[in-house]
């Protein structure tokens, strides 16, 4: 539309259109019925000339479901449902892996769906836990202990502490698979006990959920560096690193001293 200015003698002077000076980059002209102005787009925020991006996930603003995970893109974001849940990041449903048959239940075992995962117990007729489940027989006298079972030796009934239990089948005690270094937690993650158990949980810098951790620190440290080109400036190198991991960063500064090398990623 022409915007029209007046002198002081309220003669008509020439019509304006546009924005002046131009509008800066993620930005547009609004042309109201005062003067035309410039205004960041959406997704965006500024003066109208200078427009940076807004992370909607770091402020809230964002539409993503309770279970589905935000990456922020330039003036916008997106939603996508986490492991367990189907949709479309907006609106995340749990998926049944018992009914969809994708789950790794053994034959003598129950497929049990969960909020976002599913459970295998013993079919009926079994006895014990998921990965050790047993045909019930009968037999073993004096009755077996808490976390045993009775199961078939060779034709004899013998009392046997289950998985994540160690004894004599009529006292067990829990077995810490993560003192004795037999989980099977990623690199990312810790591994904690549990009574007959263990579970994997990210470990410090990283976040996420066991299997999809995600590093969220700007801080990396490796075990060995290796240089190239140093330079010394009085306290720092000043050299192309990489890591023992095979990861590369140049230039980059790192201590003059010590095996462990502080690296830092932009």
């Amino acid at each position: 539309m022409d915007i029209l200015r007046f002198d002081i003698n309220c003669r008509v002077l020439s019509p304006v259109q546009g924005c002046y000076p131009k509008c800066g980059e993620n930005s547009y002209c609004v042309e109201d019925e005062v003067f035309p102005y410039c205004s960041c787009s959406s997704g965006y925020t500024g003066d109208g000339y200078n427009c940076t991006d807004v992370n909607e996930c770091e402020n809230g603003e964002n539409s993503c479901d309770v279970n589905a995970r935000c990456s922020n893109a330039a003036g916008s974001y997106a939603c996508q449902c986490i492991r367990g849940f189907d949709g479309d990041g907006r609106t995340c449903q749990d998926r049944d892996e018992c009914t969809e048959k994708n789950d790794t239940c053994a034959a003598n075992e129950t497929c049990v769906n969960t909020i976002g995962s599913y459970s295998c117990n013993c079919a009926p007729g079994y006895t014990g836990e998921a990965g050790n489940c047993q045909a019930v027989i009968p037999g073993c006298s004096p009755s077996c202990g808490t976390n045993a079972s009775c199961q078939d030796r060779s034709g004899l009934p013998v009392c046997v502490c289950n998985i994540g239990f160690q004894g004599d089948g009529y006292n067990c005690t829990d077995r810490d698979e993560c003192t004795e270094k037999n989980d099977t937690c990623a690199a990312n993650e810790k591994c904690l006990n549990t009574n007959g158990s263990y579970s994997c949980n990210c470990a410090p810098g990283y976040t996420g959920e066991a299997g999809d951790c995600q590093a969220n620190l700007k801080e990396k440290y490796f075990s060995t560096v290796l240089l190239w080109d140093a330079r010394w400036l009085g306290d720092y190198y000043d050299a192309l690193l990489i890591s023992s991991e095979g990861r590369e960063f140049a230039p980059e500064h790192c201590p003059r001293f010590g095996q462990r090398e502080r690296l830092y990623e932009s």
